[in-house]
């Protein structure tokens, strides 16, 4: 619902939502799925959603958006519930590391010659 609500919310309606959730601690993780909506969004809106952001949050998102570089699941921590951070991370999954189970072993070289 937040990524809707950035991407197609009036500015001035998603910005004050977003001030809301951010000084909510259970809630606040929902700005970076506002912040990813509002790519589509008003003009200027993505850029003052990330001021909302600590410096290194708005980094390591931005650096997933530009360079291509996942973020680290851990980039979130700070951000209120575990439940709501992972949804959000679940939701935008191609911006993040995968989580280490996810991560598929490489198998051992046979020790027995063929």
């Amino acid at each position: 619902m937040a990524l809707a609500v950035g991407a197609t919310g009036d500015k001035t309606a998603v910005l004050a939502l977003a001030r809301k959730l951010f000084v909510n601690p259970d809630r606040s993780a929902l700005v970076v799925a506002l912040l990813f909506g509002s790519i589509f969004g008003e003009d200027g809106l993505y850029d003052e959603l990330a001021a909302v952001l600590s410096d290194e949050v708005r980094d390591g998102l931005l650096a997933a958006f530009t360079d291509g570089a996942l973020a680290p699941r851990t980039l979130l921590d700070a951000l209120g519930d575990f439940k709501i951070r992972a949804a959000v991370i679940q939701r935008l999954s191609r911006f993040f590391e995968p989580k280490p189970k996810d991560v598929v072993p490489s198998l051992p070289a046979s020790p027995i010659a063929i």
